[in-house]
């Protein structure tokens, strides 16, 4: 049996980077910028600042969020 030159990624001596862990809290940021398709700047300030602006973040943010909120029993 001929000895292959590429390493197995599947074997176990074969050492496999991982990724570091998320930290289990994100810490809050002082500014967050929303990127429009073209790359550039759409809206960007605080948390607060965004959701207070209405715009796309805003939406996005809440519509994220929502799936977080508990569901009413339907009566």
């Amino acid at each position: 049996m001929s000895e292959s030159t590429d390493a197995n990624p599947l074997d176990s001596r074969v050492p496999v980077p991982r990724p570091a862990p998320l930290p289990l809290r994100p810490r809050p940021s002082d500014r967050t910028a929303r990127l429009a398709n073209s790359g550039r700047i759409a809206e960007a300030g605080s948390h607060d600042q965004l959701m207070d602006l209405g715009g796309h973040y805003a939406a996005i943010f809440t519509l994220h969020a929502g799936g977080y909120q508990p569901r009413s029993a339907a009566a």
